[in-house]
This record gives C-alpha cells, structure tokens and sequence, in this order.
C-alpha cells in the first residue's frame, strides 16, 4: 500500500498557483473558471474578510496619507466641449501659476503641470484634440488678460491672481490609433518633470536627445491599464464613464505619488440623464464608489478570441509540446511532426474549453477541436512544397523576428501592423489569413523576443 501510494503522488498533476489581483471580488469564482480553468473549490479571496472592512491582517488603512480630489462640474445651457475648454484653460493657467510660487511651486507643482483628459469614446477625443489645438494652445498664452473683476478699476492691479500665461506643446494620445513605438515614446516624456527640464535649459545642460514634458494628454480606456507613470497628478474627465470600473481605474493613473494627492474634475453634460444624475448625488457616490463596481464579462472562447488568438496558440503550444525539432525556428516545416503533435494539441484545447463554465461538455470543445486541426492543415499546405510550387525557394520559420537570425525568407506567423503597413488584405479562403499574432494583448508595451537556447543532444532528438 505504501508503494501504490507513493506511485500515485508521483503520477498527479499539480498545477501552478495563480495570484490575481482584481478590483472587482463579485462572480470571482466564475470569472477564475472562465480564465485559468480552476474550480470553485480551487478558488480562494485572499486577503480573507476580517471584523472591520479597513483592516484586516495583511493591510491597514493609512488615514494620514494624502488621497485623491474628486470634484463635479456642470452648467446649464452650456455644451461639454464649451465647458472643458474653460477648464483646460483654468487648470493650465493654476498650474502654470502654482509652479511660480516660491513656496509650493518646483518639485511639489509638477504633478499638476501635465494635464490627463480622460473621453469615453474617440468621437469625443477627436472633437477635443482640435479644440487643444486651435482654442486651448492659443487662448493660454493670453491668460495675463483675463483678469477677474473684483480686480478692476482704478487703483487695482490687472494682475491675474490665479492664473499664469502658458505656452504649451501639441497634445499627445494614448489611443489605439497610436503605434507602440509612439506610445513608447509618449510614456518616457510623461515621466519627465518640468522643474528638472526648465533647470537643465536654464543652466545649459540639457542633453541633445532629453524629452520635452507633455502639457496635454488626451487618452481613451486604454490609459486604465496602460499608463503606470507616479508623477501624474490632474486629470479631467469628460462625462460619467460607463463602467464604475473603468472610472475608478482611469482616474486611479493620477494621485500615485503619495506625498503629491491627485485631482480629478468631472465635467458632466446636464443634457445626458445618467451624467445628471451622478452629478445630483456626486458626494454619496464618491463616498462609497467601490460598492458600485460592477463584475466583469469573461468570455475567452467566444468568436472575435478564437479569430483573433487561436492561431497564434496553436502554434506555440505545436512548437513547444511536439518533438525538440518543432523548437528551431525553421522547424516549422516538419510537416510529418506537425500532424502527430496536432492531435494531442487538438485535445489539449477541447479539454480547456470544457472547463469553461458555459460549456454544454460537446459542442464548444467540438468546435474548438475542429477549427484547431483547420489551422494544423492550412499550417502543413504552406510549408509543404505543392506539386505547382516544386521550384519555391521559400524557406519557412515561425515569425518575424526570426527571419534573419534563422536565415529565413518567409514567417508563418505575422503581425497586424504588418498587414497595417504593407497595406494588403488577405482573403479569407487564404490558408494564411488565420496566421495573425498580435505582439501583446494591450499593444502598449515594447515587445521583446525571447530565445531559448537547447542543449545539442536535445536537437537531435
């Protein structure tokens, strides 16, 4: 008994710990299911619920830190586009001013320099960019003649109290209209500080390639998990958000540092009944927001995932799970190895795809199989060498970024800026119109290629 036991610890699978961290707790164990396969029993909340909400072993509130300003705007009678102009006007000319000050201003100013907008659709992005443009970049430097009225009339200086004149830069996006390599680029200059900057070009030191600071960030729902830069501290929301999710995480990219709060200003349209509503009860909803949020769709086998991502996985898990000679980069042609590892690939994703919590137990897993070994014959008619194409020179590897490494003319994989740039539309009766792998799920961070290096004796196994 003693034998038999040891040989079935040694025969069980044990799968690796998954620690996800996630504002949302509702449906957790739906939602777990759904994306890495494990049963509710498998499922734990950690930290554990304690006596009092705001602490618990792991954690404690710190009510002596600084936390982030929400503030409601609203006008009648006045449109959304009028009303963020005079703000972006108003907090570019504070900011200008606070960083003139000879007490607050430098280092404890810079966080509210770079202003963040925050638009729920691209419409109203677009819409405001030419606004920054033409209205914003012109009116700023014209701020000193704004002057208020009780500042006025004989006696009285025309001196501006609270807001500076500016010049500022052309706007930046952070949108999926941008490429990687300008988001990449964006982000460095949203890490660099004004005071440091000014005091570089005061004193001559500023380096040939240094970043101009940005004064004006204009960003989708991309910037809740794509932006992680301390330094932000104003942001200016254009309409209630339509998730209490997404508010709370785009407005969370501002305020991280913990010694500069962040501010954010709400500007709603009184024209929109949801928009009016959440500025009627703005205090009991900021009060208690995190009540509010609500539990996220997961749906990883659905149609637009499979079209989007099926390929790509077959590959990889073909490539990794078959013979050592699927790893090298031209063993992407090994067409009479490809065939045998597909069926245990097939099985791999049906046996996934019946983990779903959805799953009837046949028909998803079927289909998943079916379009699994589609993709493994459309992979071999390429590579494989037609009795019309016997005189191709066409040496295949797997993406890209191995062509000139592995000597290769042609990848099996590509990427959609690729089709973007060559600006060709393969059809879908094409064997390699599935082949397409996005470098990263959110497009935002630089990609980067990883290779592994096989002892000689495994290569020729």
């Amino acid at each position: 008994m003693k034998s038999s036991a040891t040989a079935r610890c040694r025969t069980a699978r044990v799968g690796p710990k998954i620690l996800a961290a996630t504002a949302t707790v509702r449906r957790a164990s739906t939602q777990v299911q759904a994306l890495y396969a494990r049963t509710p029993d498998q499922t734990k909340l950690f930290p554990p619920q304690g006596v009092d909400a705001w602490q618990t072993f792991f954690a404690e509130r710190d009510t002596d830190a600084n936390e982030r300003m929400y503030v409601g705007l609203a006008a009648a009678g006045r449109s959304l586009k009028r009303i963020l102009l005079q703000s972006y006007l108003a907090l570019l000319g504070a900011a200008e001013h606070l960083q003139a000050d000879p007490v607050l201003g430098g280092a404890p100013a810079d966080p509210y320099k770079s202003l963040v907008g925050y638009f729920n659709s691209l419409r109203e992005l677009g819409g405001m960019r030419r606004i920054v443009d033409d209205d914003v970049y012109t009116r700023v430097r014209k701020l000193d003649q704004r002057t208020p009225h009780d500042a006025r009339g004989p006696g009285r200086t025309a001196e501006n109290r609270w807001l500076t004149r500016r010049e500022i830069g052309d706007p930046i996006e952070l949108t999926s209209r941008v490429r990687t390599a300008e988001l990449t680029r964006d982000k460095a200059r949203l890490a660099t500080t004004f005071h440091e900057y000014a005091a570089a070009n005061a004193t001559n030191t500023l380096a040939p390639d240094a970043l101009r600071p940005v004064d004006v960030l204009l960003a989708s729902n991309m910037i809740s998990v794509g932006l992680d830069v301390t330094r932000l501290g104003l942001m200016v929301v254009a309409g209630q958000p339509k998730t209490t999710s997404e508010y709370i995480q785009a407005t969370s990219r501002v305020g991280r540092d913990d010694a500069r709060p962040g501010f954010v200003l709400t500007v709603y349209n009184v024209h929109k009944p949801r928009d009016r509503s959440h500025y009627e009860h703005f205090m009991a909803y900021h009060e208690s927001f995190y009540r509010y949020v609500e539990a996220q769709s997961v749906t990883p086998f659905s149609l637009p995932a499979l079209d989007r991502s099926l390929a790509s996985v077959v590959v990889g898990t073909v490539r990794h799970l078959g013979s050592p000679r699927l790893a090298a980069p031209k063993g992407v042609a090994a067409a009479d190895l490809i065939a045998r590892a597909g069926e245990r690939v097939a099985a791999v994703l049906a046996a996934r795809a019946r983990a779903q919590p959805s799953s009837d137990g046949t028909t998803l897993d079927r289909y998943v199989a079916s379009r699994t070994m589609k993709i493994l014959d459309n992979w071999r008619s390429i590579v494989k060498p037609t009795a019309q194409s016997r005189g191709s020179t066409a040496v295949y590897c797997y993406s890209p970024f191995e062509e000139r490494s592995a000597r290769a003319t042609k990848a099996l994989l590509r990427t959609p800026e690729a089709d973007a740039t060559l600006d060709i539309e393969i059809p879908r009766t094409d064997p390699q119109y599935a082949f397409v792998a996005p470098t990263s799920m959110r497009d935002v961070e630089p990609s980067v290629a990883i290779w592994v290096r096989r002892r000689p004796q495994e290569d020729q196994g």
